[in-house]
């Protein structure tokens, strides 16, 4: 069987219309006025040193650690609060696991993230230890393929071998630059945007606009 790897936000779990809203509060504060939408169109997939360095290098804000602290732990309460596994996302990893089908997290956030989204949820049972893989276990993050073949060398998976899910432009980028199939997603809350998905259909990749159609999708490719 094919390995199955998932990208976390916007793929297993609701969070990047929440963890968005949160930054740009943030920004506004600080002098840096960007909208929802725009953050969506720059920012999703990459890792937050990333943002941090685009929004360094093109106003000259420079973040403390403190502020970095301080933003991160806004975030991650407001997903304590706030955030939802995706429709349907539960059932089909149930599906998956009843069939013995490999499967792990290769996510551009950091290992608390991954962990606290997957906790809230109700999806960490899924995936243990050994099958969760964070941007901290790379030096380069997406659109660079590191992730993605490392998580793979860790499952014991050729790269051709693996299907990639991903609700990113970025995430799509490095699972094709690993030579890996990938299925783009659209059932997150962030990617209803009509520019979202003809970015997505640029990379002629299967796309699934929810739960069960990724279903559909990977029975049809697995």
């Amino acid at each position: 069987m094919k390995c199955i790897i998932f990208d976390c936000d916007g793929v297993l779990v609701d969070s990047e219309i929440i963890t968005t809203k949160y930054f740009i509060k943030h920004l506004h504060d600080i002098g840096y006025p960007i909208s929802i939408e725009d953050a969506i169109k720059r920012f999703t997939g990459i890792s937050d040193k990333a943002v941090y360095e685009e929004i360094s290098s093109e106003s000259g804000i420079r973040f403390t650690p403190e502020q970095i602290s301080h933003i991160q732990e806004q975030v991650h309460d407001a997903l304590h609060a706030e955030l939802s596994a995706i429709s349907g996302i539960a059932e089909l990893l149930t599906s998956l696991e009843k069939k013995d089908a490999p499967m792990c997290v290769a996510s551009s956030g950091t290992f608390d993230k991954i962990y606290k989204s997957l906790y809230v949820t109700g999806l960490r049972k899924y995936f243990p230890d050994q099958a969760i893989f964070s941007v901290q276990n790379v030096q380069k993050g997406k659109p660079a393929p590191d992730l993605f073949l490392f998580a793979a060398a860790k499952m014991g998976y050729n790269p051709k071998d693996c299907i990639v899910v991903e609700d990113s432009l970025a995430g799509i980028e490095a699972a094709i630059a690993a030579n890996m199939c990938v299925i783009g997603f659209l059932g997150g809350s962030h990617a209803h945007y009509d520019w979202y998905r003809l970015k997505m259909n640029a990379y002629n990749v299967p796309i699934a606009q929810n739960s069960i159609e990724l279903a559909k999708i990977l029975t049809e490719i697995t």
